[in-house]
């Protein structure tokens, strides 16, 4: 899951099984890196949106743990 501000990744989420990962400009350290390309340049589809609720709650998950 990526957050998007003003077209470029500001967050990103990632789940592997029963591990969660988080990465952002301020998390600097960790084992997945921010996605570099704008949204206009990734290959998504509208289906893999979510909202922002969705997208806060795995967040918080990956990043309380």
């Amino acid at each position: 899951m990526i957050e998007f501000v003003d077209g470029w990744p500001s967050r990103q989420v990632e789940q592997y099984g029963d591990r969660w990962l988080a990465t952002s400009p301020t998390l600097t350290s960790g084992p997945i890196s921010l996605a570099d390309q704008p949204l206009a340049e990734m290959d998504l589809a509208d289906e893999d949106a979510i909202s922002e609720e969705e997208f806060e709650r795995a967040w918080v998950r990956a990043t309380s743990t």
